[in-house]
């Protein structure tokens, strides 16, 4: 690179330096904040262990989901590899919602019809947790 080049980067990089602190800034924060999440947890070595697959007594799992939810500032989080994208799991969330026998969770919107109730071929077999009762959880 030559001197004109260098010096130009230079003066690029003076104007966004206030930017670059700011970002820094927050950087920290965000850090910080993960740190005493885990902390608070008591994040183990053995959380990071291998489990069976099911979901049953896995307390390193139960752990990342508490983290997620105390750094970003929900009730709970809901965290699994399984989700291939931003769709698919708000898709999983509507489903665990609504129900054929439930009314529709945003009450004023005109209600949607999920797969099992429009008539098409089924991609799984239906869903069968209705109550004995037949109500809402």
């Amino acid at each position: 690179m030559n001197d004109q080049m260098t010096a130009l980067a230079a003066r690029a990089e003076a104007r966004c330096r206030s930017r670059f602190d700011e970002i820094d800034r927050i950087a920290l924060l965000g850090t910080e904040k993960v740190l005493a999440a885990f902390a608070e947890e008591r994040v183990q070595t053995g959380d990071f262990a291998g489990t069976t697959g099911y979901g049953y007594d896995d307390v390193g799992r139960d752990k990342l989901e508490r983290i997620y939810a105390r750094v970003l500032g929900g009730e709970a989080a809901l965290v699994r590899t399984a989700f291939v994208n931003g769709t698919h799991a708000i898709a999983c969330a509507m489903f665990g919602c609504d129900r054929p026998w439930c009314p529709s969770p945003a009450g004023s919107m005109t209600p949607w019809r999920p797969w099992w109730a429009s008539g098409a071929p089924s991609p799984a077999p239906l869903p069968t947790t209705a109550s004995a009762t037949g109500r809402c959880r």
